[in-house]
């Protein structure tokens, strides 16, 4: 068979069948194999039918009776016979049998009412679909059992051959989220098979079915709840007194899955709620509420009942004002009003508690021991009784009108203008209804301060907790003094004095360079004018370069400190006292604005030194309030904003003049002098700097770049052609790039120290130097940068062997003297003719104590009146562009002071021609007179009635 089962042959089924007839009877039991319980779905039905597929004769012969012939479809020898076999008609075509052993199973559940909300009585349709056709018997008594409150459907009833539609009636109690059929239950009488006759077996199975669309609901919700706009519970006094009125809002109270919310007026319609509820007319009121659900469910009267609102309207104002008897103004002891009268105005007569209070915003500072008040932020007023004796007796006051009355004491104060901020009661009585009473808004006109601009100052006006601020550098410096009131200027003076302590970051520094001007103020002291010497200070950036700073300035002794305590006594004397700024109140630079005090330092109160300690001294009785009370002494420590520049010193050492002794009162001892001085320049080979800055505890970092101009670069000038003109200037040293290195205080740091080719101790190794340094001082998150440009500059002077005037002849007044005898001086200027235009310049054309003595010896064997020899000057003083021109003198005792007694000028050469060879700083300059034009002496010098000077 198609089903793996098999038929077998009956050959007794009868007498008209089986051997030796047409119609053989083969016979099939169901239920002999697996197969039978095929798929019931199945879309063609004869694929479900039963078959023969094959015949197996095992030995048996098919013949035809009458011929003998065996049947060619079960020839073994045949290869057709499976095709034969097909042709033949079989089972399937003849007969429609199917094997069914299967029960019938449910399929599915469905909805077939839509999703939504169901309350009591509300009928849901749901349909239960089995696997394949069955035949039910007593369909009604067939029931869907669901997860909530033992619910189950109420009617059943068939629908086509697989199906069975439910009725679901919601009852009272019966509440779910989401619909679920957990069970098909039955009473007796309902029978389900299918078409073969096998038994629904599916009864009280758990199912699992769910419809969350489906939701039961039949609990009816609670009332809205009442609520202000801030969410609060609204209770309405009985009456509300109140021009506007009152409004409500509502919440769902708690419920879920609300549909609406409405109120009614009155028993009035019922209204949806959407927002605000406002009530403003006069009147008797009943507001109820309710509200519906998804379900349709509706709060029940009861509800509505319990949750319902009654109060009176009455719009006539309950509190008109709180006032004063007193009027507007301001108020101290210094007053003739020392009492505020207040009042408090109803539109009713009212009935507060007897002792009632109100709570004022006067702040009060205890100003000594008899003073009972308690330092506080505000004070408590009783409100004066106005009621009659039965009203006492039973513990109320009662009045359209109350008063309080507040006592003016010395530390009391209103921080703006006086007001009531609170009452101590919540309620009072209206025609024996409580009715709750607050205290109006601040902007609402019923206020006290807005009915009365009344302000109370007592005490002195003080300077408010960090009321003192200090903004701004140098100039632009303004201070700032809050006080706890507005105050207006009266007079006095206001200082800052600077701090002078032991530590660093407190300790007064002089200055370290003077202008003209403070120097000629301050030189009437000794000490500060022994402690300064004119001179030249600091440079200007100029791109990558330096430019020195020529201005003439008086700068402190290099030997000096700036924290030199004699100094620093001088400059803080009591007739100097340059630590001190003294500020006039009633000045121009000081303003007053409500609570400020503004000084706008200025250039005529600027303070001495950015970011020092000052401290600052506000003088009692300088500022008034507006009732007259004048201010308390306050002293404040300030700092001042910035740092000051660093200022780099630098000590320019000179030669020194060695040999001189004896007397010096006749030309035989000077001559004597004259032969042994030498011009010493091995101490000018170095120069030192030290670096101040005025800022107490100001962080010093320098940084220097050194140029030697020597070799290749030296410049020369000669007499090759004395008419020509000298131009070349070597490049100057740059601005160093890295300026980190820690300076410590009142450190003395060498130039051009410690590398040998830096050295000057000979003429061949004297060369001119460039350097440029930087420094920075660091302090309240500021740098400000400091430039100074050293140079050492070198002027060389060769005599050669024409350089002699063989016809000179001595002269009487310098008897014993003799060219040889005499040494070689540099004169000049920083122009090439007249006056110096610099103050001040180290060489001078007609001042002897300017003169500088060159080094150097005449050459051996050239006789009384030949100036053969090589002869050099050091400096580190030239600071711009030098003509100079060399004289030969003598050498006195007082030439380091005062220079050569007499001396003799180069009578040719190139004095005519002094602008062609300027002499720059740092600059190595050979000035030769080795070769003339015309092979002749170029008659530097004689003194034979030509040239002489003295002084």
């Amino acid at each position: 068979m198609n089903n793996g089962g098999t038929a077998t042959y009956k050959a007794d089924y009868g007498d008209d069948y089986g051997n030796g007839h047409a119609i053989h009877v083969f016979e099939y039991t169901v239920g002999t194999v697996s197969a039978e319980s095929s798929e019931k779905d199945t879309a063609d039905i004869s694929d479900k039918c039963l078959s023969v597929s094959s015949i197996d004769l095992n030995g048996a012969v098919w013949k035809d009776i009458d011929t003998d012939v065996t049947d060619a479809i079960y020839n073994p020898e045949d290869s057709n016979n499976a095709t034969k076999f097909a042709a033949i008609p079989n089972l399937k075509g003849n007969r429609s049998i199917i094997i069914d052993r299967k029960a019938p199973a449910i399929k599915t559940i469905s909805k077939v009412t839509s999703d939504g909300w169901y309350k009591k009585d509300a009928s849901i349709l749901l349909m239960l679909e089995f696997d394949e056709a069955v035949n039910i018997t007593n369909s009604s008594k067939m029931k869907l059992k669901f997860n909530h409150n033992s619910a189950e459907t109420s009617n059943a009833e068939e629908s086509g051959s697989k199906y069975v539609l439910f009725t679901y009636n919601v009852a009272a109690g019966h509440n779910a989220d989401s619909l679920e059929v957990i069970k098909l239950e039955k009473e007796d009488g309902a029978v389900v098979t299918d078409m073969a006759g096998n038994s629904f077996e599916g009864w009280g199975n758990n199912l699992s079915y769910s419809f969350d669309g489906i939701h039961i609901d039949t609990t009816a919700p609670k009332a809205p709840k009442f609520v202000t706009e801030s969410g609060t519970e609204w209770e309405p006094d009985d009456v509300i007194f109140d021009s506007d009125g009152t409004s409500f809002y509502l919440t769902n109270n708690g419920e879920t899955n609300i549909e609406s919310m409405e109120y009614s007026i009155e028993e009035g319609s019922w209204i949806t709620y959407s927002g605000k509820v406002p009530l403003s007319n006069d009147g008797q009121y009943t507001v109820k509420v309710r509200q519906t659900d998804k379900a349709g469910n509706v709060t029940s009267e009861a509800d509505i009942n319990d949750a319902a609102k009654s109060f009176i309207i009455d719009k006539g104002q309950l509190l008109i004002r709180i006032t004063a008897e007193t009027v507007s103004g301001a108020y101290s002891k210094n007053t003739n009003t020392q009492v505020i009268k207040g009042r408090i105005e109803f539109g009713k007569t009212v009935q507060i508690e007897k002792e009632a209070k109100v709570t004022l915003n006067v702040k009060h500072t205890k100003q000594g021991e008899s003073d009972s008040k308690p330092n506080s932020d505000t004070q408590d007023v009783e409100i004066i009784e106005c009621n009659t004796d039965t009203a006492k007796a039973n513990g109320y006051a009662e009045g359209n009108v109350f008063t309080f009355e507040f006592p003016i004491t010395e530390g009391d104060k209103t921080d703006g203008y006086l007001d009531v901020t609170a009452f101590s009661f919540s309620k009072v009585k209206v025609q024996g209804k409580e009715v709750a009473i607050s205290l109006p808004a601040e902007d609402n006109s019923k206020r006290f301060k807005n009915n009365r601009s009344i302000e109370i100052l007592t005490g002195k006006p003080q300077v408010e907790t960090d009321g003192i601020s200090l903004t701004g550098e140098g100039e632009s410096a303004v201070l700032t003094v809050t006080f706890d009131r507005d105050i207006t200027k009266v007079g006095g003076e206001i200082t800052f004095t600077q701090f002078n302590d032991s530590t660093d970051a407190e300790k007064y520094h002089i200055p370290a360079v003077l202008s003209v001007d403070e120097y000629n103020e301050l030189k009437s002291n000794a000490i500060i004018a022994a402690a300064y010497e004119k001179g030249v200070n600091g440079a200007t950036r100029n791109g990558t370069s330096l430019v020195n700073d020529t201005t003439t300035k008086y700068i402190l002794n290099f030997d000096k400190n700036d924290t030199d305590t004699d100094l620093v006594s001088a400059f803080t004397s009591e007739t100097i006292h340059r630590h001190i700024v003294t500020v006039p109140v009633v000045s121009s630079n000081v303003s007053t604005n409500g609570k400020d005090l503004t000084i706008t330092l200025g250039k005529s109160y600027k303070l001495p030194v950015k970011g020092a300690k000052y401290t600052l001294s506000i003088p009692a009785n300088c500022v008034t309030d507006k009732v007259q009370n004048k201010n308390a002494i306050k002293s404040e420590t300030v700092t001042a904003a910035g740092v000051e520049a660093p200022v780099i010193r630098m000590y320019k050492p000179s030669y020194e003049l060695t040999g001189i002794g004896g007397s010096t009162t006749t030309p035989e001892n000077i001559a004597e002098n004259t032969k042994a001085a030498v011009a010493d320049m091995t101490k000018a080979q170095s120069a030192q700097i030290r670096i101040d800055c005025q800022t107490p505890g100001a962080t010093i970092k320098y940084g220097s770049t050194p140029l030697l101009i020597n070799g290749s670069n030296n410049t020369k000038v000669t007499t090759v052609n004395t008419r020509g003109k000298f131009t070349t200037k070597t490049p100057d040293a740059t601005i160093p790039a890295t300026i980190n290195t820690n300076y410590t205080a009142n450190s003395k740091i060498p130039l051009a120290s410690g590398n040998d080719s830096y050295k000057v101790d000979t003429y061949d190794h004297a060369f001119g130097m460039k350097i440029a340094i930087a420094a920075t001082a660091t302090a309240n998150g500021k740098t400000e940068t400091a430039y100074e440009y050293a140079a050492r500059t070198v002027l060389k002077f060769h005599i050669g062997t024409y350089s002699g005037d063989g016809k000179g002849s001595t002269s009487a007044d310098i008897t014993g003297l003799t060219f040889k005898d005499l040494k070689v001086w540099v004169i000049g200027g920083d122009s090439a003719y007249g006056s110096n235009t610099l103050d001040p310049f180290p060489l001078s054309w007609g001042k002897s104590s300017d003169f500088k003595m060159m080094a150097g010896s005449h050459t051996a064997n050239q006789g009384n009146d030949n100036m053969t020899g090589n002869w050099y000057w050091v400096t580190w003083d030239i600071t711009a562009a030098t003509y100079h021109g060399f004289i030969i003198g003598d050498v006195p005792s007082d030439a380091v002071a005062h220079g050569p007694t007499t001396w003799f000028v180069g009578e040719c050469c190139w004095v005519p021609l002094k602008e062609n060879y300027p002499l720059y700083p740092g600059e190595t300059v050979i000035m030769d007179t080795t070769t003339t034009d015309d092979g002749t002496p170029a008659f530097l010098f004689r003194y034979k009635n030509k040239g002489t000077s003295t002084r």
